[in-house]
């Protein structure tokens, strides 16, 4: 029979039982509660809480990444996610790591943007990762842009 989880933030769509923790997907990210002392949240620590916390490793998708302008100092815009404490831009295989607040979505909503180091004309790829407190996350598509 369903029962209702104090401090769940909403519905779940699907959940994971383990023998005394478990961890639903809601509509925003993944919330789990109970024993964690091997690790069962996959958050990168031991914390144990008998309530409902997001577990920041696991994200809903990954971050979409927008074209830059395409100009040689090159403005890397993409979709915030909720709850990204951080941002990994990959640049032609080199990463750059940004705070939220760096990229100026620090609220987890609207576009993060970037202006990017001069670039050589010709083409180039980028792709961005959100991260969470550990540097885990999802890495968007792949983009390219010519310069």
């Amino acid at each position: 029979m369903p029962t209702v989880v104090a401090g769940l933030a909403g519905l779940a769509s699907s959940i994971i039982i383990g023998i005394d923790y478990a961890c639903a997907r809601v509509s925003d990210g993944v919330q789990c509660w109970g024993n964690n002392i091997a690790g069962q949240y996959g958050s990168g620590n031991f914390v144990t809480t008998p309530f409902p916390q997001y577990t920041a490793a696991l994200f809903v998708g990954a971050p979409q990444a927008l074209s830059p302008v395409t100009s040689i100092t090159p403005v890397y815009t993409w979709k915030a996610v909720r709850r990204a404490t951080g941002y990994n831009l990959r640049i032609n295989g080199t990463s750059y790591s940004y705070s939220a607040a760096q990229v100026n979505c620090p609220d987890g909503v609207d576009l993060c943007t970037i202006t990017g180091a001069a670039l050589p004309p010709g083409t180039h790829f980028w792709q961005v990762q959100q991260m969470d407190s550990y540097g885990n996350g999802n890495w968007s598509a792949l983009l390219q842009f010519t310069l």
